[in-house]
């Protein structure tokens, strides 16, 4: 997960309540756009465990320092990322935080798995469909071009 994100001008204690909201709509957006948001919540969903109660799917994902935890509810379409308990991601309408840190590394690192996961389960579900049409075809006799 390689992203450049936008560098504070100065420090972040000295800016107005107007310059925040510029910087957390930058960052935002740069973390959209270079696909880092998308690749948090493919971690959470593929290696993160189910946690769907009510109306889901829902999935929660600890880092294996456990100080980062995704979570992530495709019912309501939105998804929060805390380290050490201080929240540093949200998808949600209302808020569309991100703030970029050393926290990403721990999601970086397990991506390539839950990619690897993706792409096997991708696999075989296109096989088990490949083998509902069999099954579904079978009855009828399909003869090779050219056959006598």
């Amino acid at each position: 997960m390689s992203a450049t994100f936008t560098t504070p001008a100065k420090d972040v204690r000295s800016m107005s309540f107007g310059e925040l909201k510029e910087l957390q709509h930058a960052w935002y957006c740069e973390a959209r756009a270079a696909g880092v948001l998308a690749q948090i919540a493919e971690v959470a969903r593929v290696l993160g465990d189910d946690v769907t109660e009510r109306y889901g799917p829902k999935y929660r994902w600890l880092s294996p320092s456990r100080s980062v935890e995704v979570y992530v509810d495709d019912y309501g379409a939105y998804f929060t990322v805390t380290v050490d308990g201080k929240p540093v991601v949200s998808t949600h309408s209302t808020e569309r935080l991100f703030v970029p840190g050393a926290w990403l590394d721990e999601i970086s690192a397990a991506y390539p798995e839950a990619a690897a996961q993706r792409a096997a389960r991708g696999s075989i579900s296109e096989e088990m469909e490949r083998l509902r049409l069999l099954v579904a075809l079978t009855p009828f006799t399909i003869e090779p071009q050219g056959a006598p």
